[in-house]
């Protein structure tokens, strides 16, 4: 397990240096490979039917969730709301105000993996590697 986040954090870091190449920039229209609701929880936090189980870079444990309506869940961060900022990247918001981004997000809910890189106010750049976790019955088709 430790080699594969290792591997993960060095492929993360060459997609890192490589920026939007592809046409992945600007809010995940046109030319983007990846649609970032596909990792959605549900459409809402009332309605959420798994969570991501995350571990990151510095061994700390947490639960997230975002949902398709713009709203997520971390037991590291707490409650905040998002946007789209590129093809796969998002900025996080408490009460209006930036928190910080995840980008370089990769993933597939059907495989039950997701991958991503976290800049934090005041906090060091981390990576994240997580996996599915069902919430009482199985996961509805995410789109």
């Amino acid at each position: 397990m430790r080699v594969f986040k290792i591997v993960s954090i060095l492929v993360l870091s060459v997609f890192l240096g490589l920026g939007s190449i592809g046409g992945c920039g600007g809010g995940g229209g046109d030319g983007c490979d990846f649609n970032i609701l596909s990792l959605a929880n549900g459409p809402n936090a009332l309605q959420a039917d798994s969570l991501w189980d995350c571990e990151n870079t510095l061994d700390e444990m947490y639960e997230f969730s975002i949902f398709a309506d713009g709203t997520g869940a971390s037991t590291g961060i707490g409650v905040f709301t998002w946007e789209q900022t590129g093809c796969r990247s998002i900025e996080l918001f408490q009460d209006g105000i930036s928190i910080g981004d995840d980008f370089n997000i990769d993933g597939n809910f059907d495989a039950a993996f997701l991958v991503y890189d976290e800049q934090l106010t005041d906090r060091p750049v981390t990576s994240a590697d997580c996996e599915l976790v069902a919430i009482g019955q199985p996961a509805s088709s995410h789109e």
